[in-house]
């Protein structure tokens, strides 16, 4: 869920740049107002990219100290080895309008808040879906738990406020 900004300087060599909360960031600069699709009430999961190494991480010492677990059923067809790493999710209304907040805040766009814009209106269309899941029962299994920002919190870090 890095949320680094294109054009801003990463704090890193390694590539943190998410793909939706950057492109509503860029929007709102070119528009002068965030914009959700509809009525921003899609939901979407999220996971601090963090967090989901911290997985990986409990993955793999997990696979290498039992790998007889880690083998799949016949039957399966390999998908009993799936793991999902949604920790959370959130509706694209509210956490706009707190993009639009801090940007305008900061003094980076006009208005507070966001607007509605319709669905399919320019690089936002593919933002107007449902994309979720649940954290699965193995990666609970593994001890595997947020330990990073929420999503609001990482925005307000990314877009801080200028005094």
């Amino acid at each position: 869920m890095g949320l680094t900004v294109r054009g801003e300087a990463p704090d890193s060599i390694y590539k943190k740049l998410s793909l939706q909360v950057p492109a509503y960031v860029r929007y709102a600069k070119r528009a002068g107002q965030a914009a959700y699709i509809g009525k921003g009430e899609n939901i979407w999961g999220n996971v601090h990219v963090q967090d989901l190494t911290d997985l990986y991480v409990l993955l793999m010492k997990h696979s290498l100290s039992n790998p007889e677990s880690t083998k799949a059923t016949g039957e399966s067809h390999g998908w009993s080895n799936l793991i999902y790493a949604g920790l959370n999710q959130h509706t694209w209304g509210p956490i706009i309008k707190l993009v639009g907040d801090q940007l305008h805040a900061r003094g980076d766009i006009a208005n507070p808040g966001a607007k509605s814009i319709d669905d399919g209106q320019g690089e936002m269309y593919m933002f107007g879906t449902n994309s979720f899941m649940e954290v699965s029962e193995k990666a609970r299994a593994l001890g595997w738990k947020q330990r990073q920002p929420s999503l609001e919190d990482a925005i307000k870090l990314a877009l801080p406020v200028r005094d």
